[in-house]
């Protein structure tokens, strides 16, 4: 499980709990610094959630023993299992279709999610992620005028393509 906060002195602490279960410490929260220019210092948290379980989990992050985030993750799925997941690319400018997209994926439940590139224009900057990305894949509730809680609960994985790299066109070999 990873997230990303402003660079403080701020304790932060990662739970988990099974159905209705007690909260239990998921184990140590790792960080580190991030400094881009045009936008203030920020860290980047994670934790391992190797939680094996057949009905998923909840989590909650704390910050400084209050809680600030909860969401429930889905369980991991076994070889014999069998899965969904979508593929999409170039959903990366914000736009109501990319809103739609990311609601439409959130309604069909996929085991995993994979971007093939262009996660973000123009330029593959953090501000970019944190205006184009972040907000509709990961936002509060599924909606098609906001996008989706994807990230939340899903695994999700992003290819970086040409517009993620600090340049919007091919280089030659």
């Amino acid at each position: 499980i990873a997230w990303q906060a402003i660079d403080d002195a701020a304790v932060w602490k990662i739970q988990y709990r099974i159905k209705a279960s007690e909260w239990k410490d998921l184990g140590k929260v790792q960080s580190k610094k991030v400094s881009v220019q045009g936008i203030p210092p920020y860290r980047v948290f994670h934790t391992d959630a190797t939680i094996y379980d057949t009905v998923g989990f909840d989590y909650q992050i704390l910050r400084d023993d209050e809680n600030v985030f909860r969401a429930h993750a889905n369980p991991r799925i076994t070889s014999d299992t069998t899965y969904s997941f979508a593929v999409f690319g170039d959903g990366a400018a914000k736009t109501d279709g990319q809103r739609s997209i990311a609601y439409e994926i959130y309604k069909s439940s996929p085991n995993f999610v994979i971007i093939v590139g262009d996660v973000v224009y123009e330029m593959g900057r953090a501000r970019e992620y944190l205006s184009n990305f972040f907000p509709i894949y990961n936002c509060d509730s599924g909606d098609f005028a906001f996008g989706a809680p994807l990230m939340r609960s899903t695994l999700f994985v992003a290819l970086p393509g040409n517009h993620d790299m600090g340049t919007a066109s091919i280089l030659p070999i």
